[in-house]
């Protein structure tokens, strides 16, 4: 998906992620070990993160001059879209707050009532 970096990863680590009935154990373990951080107060810092803000930056100083070039050719509408695509984009993740995020999502979801389903 647009948007979302992906680590590179070995096909066999890759594969299992894609595949239904399968699973990877390296994802398993990262998993695991994402999960026992939250557990203990939160998520480390990790060292590549000044690195991903840094590129994300630039990148939308770059959205931002397609902007700014396409008012100036005379195309306000599309540089409106340019922009809105920007400010659209989620905020930069690492691999390890990404898995942290959907924990936490699937963590609400699991203590969400469920709604009962709708009587005809």
């Amino acid at each position: 998906m647009r948007g979302q970096g992906k680590g590179h990863k070995l096909d066999g680590i890759y594969r299992p992620m894609t595949e239904d009935g399968r699973y990877s154990t390296h994802m398993e373990n990262k998993t695991r070990a994402v999960a026992a951080e939250l557990m203990n107060g939160g998520l480390r810092v990790e060292a590549g993160k000044a690195k991903l803000i840094t590129t994300r930056n630039e990148i939308e100083r770059g959205w931002e001059a397609i902007g700014e070039i396409l008012v100036t050719e005379g195309h306000g509408d599309l540089a409106e879209q340019a922009r809105r695509f920007a400010q659209r984009m989620s905020p930069p993740q690492t691999e390890r707050e990404q898995i942290a995020a959907e924990l936490l999502e699937h963590a609400r979801e699991v203590r969400a009532p469920q709604k009962p389903p709708p009587s005809r």
